[in-house]
This record gives structure tokens, C-alpha cells and sequence, in this order.
């Protein structure tokens, strides 16, 4: 995908819209419901539009929309108002939440989003060793929570059985199907 930049004009570059759909499902993955993240996203819009300088012009337009979306969400409680209204995702999603916000953010920008541990970086304002770090303690605590119950059984609790994610996945499938 080419790295379009941002116009000079004072309101946003009618280029985001097709970020738009990818950014939808990122936010319902990140907080847990269709419902929510698109109330994240439309705030998000409704800041950019009375605030143009939200979005950061020397990053690629992806880039920029990501990083105001991640500053609206980060400014807002995120974890209070965590929802699962996913049924078939609920374990899931459970899971993400166990996860600090920003290591939930590094997470699914870099398997769900695809993003490079270096845009992510830009997106979250951390170097890309700091994302590699939190994305691969991600999934080893992950991991950890999905192969042992109490009874240290692997496995055994039923939620899933193989990895998580390998490090730097590409998509994280297993939220919407291929």
C-alpha cells in the first residue's frame, strides 16, 4: 500500500477513508465490541476535524490516522469500559484484556493491523525494539494463559490449545476468519 501523506489543507485528507474499514475492526478488536470501537473511531474523526494538528504530518496518513486514533482511545479510560460483546470471541477477547493497554495496542497493530514493529512504533510513540519487547512478552504471557488452567493441565481449559500468535504474525486470523 503506497504511504500517501496528508494535504496541507487545514481539514483531513478525504485519503483516510479507505484506512477507515481497517481502522473499525482494530478498534472493535481492541476494545472488545463493534459498538465501542466505532464510538472510539467517530470521536476520533470528530477530534481530527476540530483539531487538524492531531494528525501528524510527518508520518505516512496511515500512520498519522492510527496515532490519533491511539491517543484518543489511550486519553480515555480504556479498560473500565472494556466490553465483550463478541460471544464467539469472548475467551479471546478476555485475554487481550489481561494485557496493559499499550501492549494490547503494539499486539494487535503489528498481527491484526500487520504493521511493521517500526510503524507501530510511530503509531505508539515507542522505539521498535520496545514494541518487538511488549509484542513478544505479550505472547509469552498469552500463551501462558491459554496452555495452563489451575490444574496446570495444557490445555485442558478449552479456550485454545496451540499459540496464540507466533511473534510479528502477520494477521491475526483467528479474531475475524481469513
Amino acid at each position: 500500500m503506497p504511504k500517501t501523506q496528508l494535504s496541507s489543507a487545514t481539514q483531513p485528507s478525504p485519503a483516510i477513508i479507505p484506512h477507515l474499514a481497517d481502522l473499525r475492526r482494530y478498534a472493535a478488536a481492541l476494545t472488545g465490541a463493534v459498538s465501542s470501537g466505532d464510538a472510539y473511531v467517530v470521536a476520533c474523526l470528530e477530534a481530527i476535524l476540530e483539531s487538524p494538528e492531531l494528525m501528524d504530518r510527518r508520518l505516512p496518513l496511515r500512520q498519522a490516522l492510527y496515532r490519533a486514533f491511539s491517543k484518543i482511545w489511550q486519553g480515555a479510560n480504556t479498560d473500565r469500559d472494556y466490553v465483550t460483546a463478541m460471544p464467539d470471541y469472548e475467551p479471546l477477547f478476555a485475554l487481550l484484556q489481561m494485557l496493559d493497554p499499550v501492549s494490547r495496542q503494539a499486539v494487535l497493530l503489528t498481527t491484526f493491523s500487520a504493521f511493521s514493529y517500526a510503524d507501530a512504533a510511530a503509531v505508539l510513540g515507542h522505539t521498535p525494539a520496545e514494541i518487538r519487547k511488549m509484542c513478544l512478552d505479550a505472547s509469552a504471557f498469552l500463551q501462558s494463559r491459554v496452555t495452563d488452567d489451575d490444574d496446570g493441565a495444557p490445555g485442558s481449559d478449552g479456550v485454545i490449545s496451540e499459540p496464540f500468535f507466533p511473534p510479528a504474525a502477520g494477521n491475526l486470523i483467528i479474531l475475524y476468519g481469513s
